[in-house]
């Protein structure tokens, strides 16, 4: 898991392009930038609906970390702003989820056939002051 400040999060940003969040290479896997918001609450369903959790998303972190593991089927980078109003409390379980998620994911790439190993894998970004 990589974390930035907000600042280098910007400045990555403007060289990837114009300000929006693309990766500056043409190819690799879409980024996908969820914005935390000032509570748990507001943080998980931003993930829900960024992301596109099933309806039935629960809502807790246990649920966050098993929708993120079928949404990391597909590679993306996740990008995490962590809005600086969201306790800190909560912004430190919910990066704890993120990184576990991206480690399982990882090490299951890993341990997969030479072919499976080569395409992108789920990466996780913090953006956080």
């Amino acid at each position: 898991m990589q974390q930035l400040t907000t600042a280098q999060w910007r400045r990555r940003r403007e060289v990837a392009g114009r300000g929006h969040a693309r990766r500056p290479e043409t190819t690799g896997p879409p980024v996908r930038e969820v914005r935390s918001g000032a509570t748990r609450a507001v943080a998980l369903d931003r993930f829900a609906r960024t992301l596109r959790f099933p309806a039935h998303f629960g809502a807790t972190l246990d649920a966050l970390a098993d929708s993120l593991r079928d949404a990391a089927k597909i590679p993306f980078t996740l990008v995490w702003v962590v809005d600086p109003a969201l306790p800190a409390t909560d912004a430190d379980r919910i990066t704890e989820v993120l990184g576990f998620v991206e480690d399982e994911v990882t090490a299951a790439r890993d341990a997969a056939p030479p072919s499976v190993r080569s395409r992108p894998a789920f990466t996780v970004v913090v953006v956080r002051d």
